[in-house]
């Protein structure tokens, strides 16, 4: 089976939808699956995440939409450079990750390209597509998708649908083990921007009451990352730069402050607690949901944090607070999202001949 993804990362977009397709894509590539990418080679991007994983990866030109969405004419201008790709490597499913694509470029797509995949969350626009996920949609009904995409459209929804990261593997589900003090903290906003949260709270973490162990994570692109560096190296603090090491440094810690985007998922997976900060709207609804569901402690949006928000929030935890946080966590992902998905992309390519 070919399979083409489009997606792109940059410094204002993150890394976040790169990051689950390319889940999603190693699985289906060591299925067998021929696999491209097809990204913008945007200003602080996270592509070579695509090399390293020995994935083909093509890329087109165009500026980088300023809003979420774009205009009908850059849609358009998009799937026809992503079109001129397709010509050659005639896939049978194209996947797009993107806030900036609706009906219009999937239909401009659909002319070389028999099946789409949709990956999104936040339901404001029309598709055209056989297979839509929203592992964010706790409404599970597609009460939220009704007027949005065709009746024959394949719902995938909710967090039954997560698709982990592979270092996230199932044997390490709700291994998190309560401390008997709170000592080590994770600190991990984005491997993007992370609207200057980091630095905050490693000022709030010097100011609570207590004294931790702290290991921080931040992209290549932040542009803190000298500050972020020294400040590690002042305080005997761990320092890392996108690293493929997540899982064990969220295993090492008794709590993890963050932003709150994909990587929730896979706290919850791990059933580790965690403090999470809003960076972008998108992440509104996904921070929202899980702390109504007691996975999380909800700061809300970073905006409206100042260090002391991060000190406070320390000096309030207990172990007791630790112990529900991580078991309701737990309790909403299994790790077997990926391969309920690629299932799902079987069954629609079932009398068809394409899987090789």
């Amino acid at each position: 089976m070919k399979i083409a993804f489009r997606v792109d990362s940059s410094f204002l977009i993150g890394s976040g939808h790169l990051m689950r397709c390319l889940a999603l894509a190693t699985e289906l590539k060591n299925k067998g699956a021929k696999i491209i990418f097809i990204c913008k080679d945007l200003p602080g991007n996270f592509n070579k995440l695509v090399s390293d994983k020995s994935i083909d990866l093509l890329t087109i030109d165009g500026p980088a939409s300023k809003t979420i969405s774009y205009d009908n004419h850059l849609q358009l201008d998009d799937a026809k450079k992503t079109c001129s790709i397709l010509k050659d490597f005639q896939p049978d499913l194209m996947i797009v990750d993107h806030y900036s694509f609706d009906h219009i470029w999937e239909n401009r797509i659909k002319r070389l390209v028999p099946r789409i995949m949709v990956i999104d969350d936040l339901a404001d626009r029309q598709h055209e597509c056989e297979i839509l996920l929203d592992q964010n949609d706790f409404n599970t009904d597609g009460s939220r998708y009704k007027d949005i995409v065709n009746e024959s459209c394949k719902l995938l929804l909710g967090p039954k649908y997560v698709m982990l990261r592979d270092e996230f593997k199932p044997n390490l589900a709700a291994s998190y083990e309560l401390p008997e003090i709170i000592k080590k903290i994770l600190l991990f906003f984005s491997l993007g921007n992370d609207q200057g949260e980091t630095l905050k709270a490693m000022r709030g973490i010097l100011q609570s009451r207590n004294k931790y162990e702290v290991d921080v994570v931040i992209g290549h692109t932040n542009p803190d990352h000298r500050k972020i560096k020294e400040k590690c190296k002042l305080n005997q603090w761990g320092f890392h730069c996108e690293v493929d090491y997540m899982s064990k440094l969220m295993l090492n810690a008794d709590i993890v402050i963050g932003g709150g985007g994909s990587t929730s998922w896979e706290k919850c997976f791990l059933g580790i607690p965690s403090i999470s900060v809003i960076l972008a709207s998108n992440q509104v609804e996904i921070t929202n949901l899980l702390a109504s569901h007691g996975a999380v402690i909800n700061l809300g949006w970073h905006d409206a944090l100042v260090t002391e928000s991060y000190s406070d929030i320390l000096n309030k935890l207990d172990i007791q607070i630790l112990n529900e946080l991580s078991s309701q966590a737990s309790l909403l992902v299994d790790g077997k999202g990926i391969d309920r998905v690629i299932k799902s992309i079987f069954s629609i390519s079932e009398g068809k001949k394409i899987w090789c």
